[in-house]
């Protein structure tokens, strides 16, 4: 089975597909799926959506699972999705209520934002990532995902 890290970028490239937008490169997609964890965790008082953890990239938080299945894109739009077997997985939006609010939040706020004004938000002082880097930490912690989630989402619905 597919990790579900790579599930849940499925249904962020879903989404794109319907809504058809056609601007979702690797990077976009990071940071899409780096804000939709963050709301999960604030969602749910802290429990990850997937277990593989984001890393401190030079551009950024990165999941290393959706980036060596979406590399070969590099800037250029996406037009698939990670597959396993021949077929295409996605999270069950319907059976998982607290997924499908964190993505609808995510994908409404974000979707039209360009992966480079997606990125500047991550690279903010005090994010999760500055802070890795700063410490010299490959791993960004859940806590201050957690916490960047809340100062993003905030500040995106204010």
């Amino acid at each position: 089975m597919l990790d579900r890290s790579l599930l849940a970028a499925n249904n962020i490239l879903d989404r794109a597909r319907r809504d058809d937008i056609r601007d979702v490169t690797p990077m976009k997609l990071q940071k899409l799926l780096y804000f939709l964890y963050a709301s999960y965790l604030c969602k749910t008082g802290g429990s990850p959506l997937f277990s593989n953890r984001f890393e401190a990239w030079e551009f950024g938080p990165v999941n290393p699972a959706v980036y060596n299945s979406f590399s070969d894109f590099r800037g250029a739009p996406i037009d698939t999705y990670a597959m396993e077997n021949g077929g295409i997985y996605v999270i069950d939006e319907d059976n998982n209520p607290i997924f499908k609010e964190s993505l609808d939040e995510v994908w409404e706020e974000f979707k039209n934002h360009s992966a480079a004004q997606l990125s500047r938000i991550t690279h903010q002082q005090g994010t999760a990532w500055a802070n890795a880097v700063d410490r010299g930490d490959k791993v960004l912690r859940d806590e201050e995902i957690r916490a960047d989630g809340e100062r993003i989402l905030k500040n995106a619905t204010a």
